[in-house]
């Protein structure tokens, strides 16, 4: 497997358009393997991690964003492995991105995947890390790769400089909550939520679909 490809910070877009433009682009495609996943991971946070820093988006919506770029088939695979291991998830609707990611290693796992191959090939991922700082580009590929593949060994090493992790229990605010932050960018993205999901996930998950002004 090849390292996930990390987009140099001056091509990477920095606008919520962008963004949303990225998320429905490869909403549209597919995610076949467990590297594939890791890399749409990776290349997301090259973007989302901007965002952030620049106060254009908070948490809620990176986690929204997240969501609605995986193809509708990952989505309904990973809540359905949600569901499994967590009884709140349809009450938040949105999982953290983090709680996405895990079940996604679940359902991406190849059981015939020969188990002494995937520890060595974990054990490569943490000596590559080991030999590298935090705030190398690197670092974060390697670290995103080993999350996905091994999250509790990822839990042990210190994550990337950028990278903040989400609380578990991360609950996306209404738009007229006193916590929500950039109100605009949130009801747009509330709205954008809606379009991605079809009318049966639509009734099932409580999405609701928003006007925006």
């Amino acid at each position: 497997m090849h390292p996930p490809h990390t987009p140099s910070p001056k091509n990477a877009p920095k606008s919520i358009s962008d963004l949303e433009k990225f998320t429905q682009d490869r909403a549209a495609g597919s995610l076949l393997s467990l590297d594939e996943f890791a890399k749409y991971w990776n290349d997301f946070d090259a973007i989302a991690r901007i965002l952030l820093e620049n106060k254009l988006m908070n948490k809620a919506e990176r986690d929204l964003y997240f969501w609605t770029g995986l193809p509708f088939t990952v989505r309904r695979s990973i809540a359905q492995q949600l569901t499994t291991t967590d009884l709140a998830f349809h009450d938040r609707l949105i999982p953290t991105w983090r709680d996405a990611i895990q079940a996604g290693r679940i359902v991406f796992h190849d059981p015939s995947l020969d188990s002494t191959k995937q520890s060595k090939d974990v054990d490569k991922l943490v000596r590559t890390l080991h030999g590298l700082g935090v705030d190398d580009a690197n670092y974060a590929v390697a670290y995103a790769r080993l999350l996905v593949a091994a999250p509790a060994v990822a839990d042990r090493i210190e994550p990337p400089l950028r990278w903040t992790r989400s609380p578990a229990l991360t609950v996306l605010s209404a738009p007229n909550s006193p916590a929500a932050t950039n109100r605009q960018t949130l009801r747009r993205a509330q709205s954008y939520v809606s379009y991605q999901w079809c009318p049966n996930c639509v009734e099932q998950y409580g999405v609701k679909r928003t006007s925006t002004t």
